[in-house]
């Protein structure tokens, strides 16, 4: 046996040499790991995103409260849609050539019963196929003397509305309009003659 097994300080010597070898063996494996192994940017090229949330399902949607579509309404929609009942009557008296006074009768029953939209659309259209009556109806819903809200669909009297419709009626053989459009005329002079510009205005239709 040499000296040196038997000194205890070459034992401990030995011993720290074999454990920083292999501390040292174990940091070059660790780096030729790193090494080996990807960068993030490569490992996750190739990952789509995640996809976006889907939309609630139909059952679990938030409740909307209903739209008020009355508020929406125009007076063109309104009249459309109190006028279908004569639309539909109209139409069917076309197809089946019935007499202009079927559709004059059928607005009296209309206006009668609270609709007069359904019944103006029919004067309307019994007045365009001349008939005196129809024509000298809508002269008195527009005329200041004879207007009333509940009888037809204008807000407010139309004096050239009033005029146009007693013309219609006179040269469809209604009599009556004549001495109706000369009253209207004489009032519009009334008028006019006290300083309503408006009136002024009108009485040159007359000319």
């Amino acid at each position: 046996m040499n000296k040196a097994d038997n000194h205890p300080h070459s034992t401990s010597h030995g011993n720290s040499r074999n454990t920083g070898i292999i501390i040292a063996a174990v940091v070059v494996l660790t780096l030729i790991a790193v090494w080996l192994v990807p960068g993030d940017k490569s490992e996750h090229a190739d990952i789509p995103l995640p996809a976006a949330k889907p939309a609630p399902a139909a059952d679990h949607a938030p409740v909307q409260p209903a739209a008020d579509t009355r508020a929406a309404e125009t007076p063109e929609d309104l009249e459309a849609r109190e006028g279908q009942e004569a639309r539909e009557f109209i139409a069917m008296a076309r197809q089946s050539g019935a007499a202009v006074d079927t559709l004059f009768n059928k607005a009296e029953e209309l206006r009668q019963s609270g609709k007069p939209a359904d019944a103006y659309l029919l004067y309307f259209e019994a007045a365009r196929r001349g008939h005196a009556g129809a024509s000298t109806t809508l002269a008195k819903q527009a005329d200041p003397a004879y207007f009333s809200p509940e009888n037809g669909i204008l807000d407010k009297p139309n004096i050239t509305q009033a005029r146009k419709w007693y013309l219609a009626a006179i040269n469809a053989g209604d009599d009556s309009a004549a001495e109706l459009l000369e009253n209207l005329h004489l009032r519009v002079q009334n008028q006019a003659a006290a300083g309503d510009p408006e009136a002024s205005r009108l009485l040159l239709q007359w000319k």
